[in-house]
């Protein structure tokens, strides 16, 4: 059996996605604030990554883009265990 279909006016509309209740801050790079704060905590010794979010206070998502960042720029290893170091200055 068929079922019936509705008029275009009576389908249901999909509901416009919710707006954030508070703006979500920019990561900012490693020229940002914030970046400045996880480029200090970072050293020659590999910390892991969720030290470093620990301690910056930061967004995990936002700590995250700045080492993307360093490490794209070269100035970041990664290592074994989610473990990340500077790259030494050559």
């Amino acid at each position: 059996m068929r079922q019936p279909t509705l008029p275009l006016e009576a389908a249901p509309r999909p509901r416009p996605a919710a707006a954030p209740s508070a703006p979500v801050p920019a990561a900012g790079g490693e020229n940002g604030a914030g970046g400045r704060d996880v480029l200090g905590l970072l050293g020659p010794v590999p910390v892991p990554v969720d030290e470093l979010i620990r301690q910056s206070g930061l967004d995990p998502s936002a700590v995250q883009t700045m080492l993307l960042d360093l490490e794209l720029a070269g100035r970041l290893e990664r290592h074994p265990g989610a473990r990340v170091a500077l790259r030494p200055a050559s």
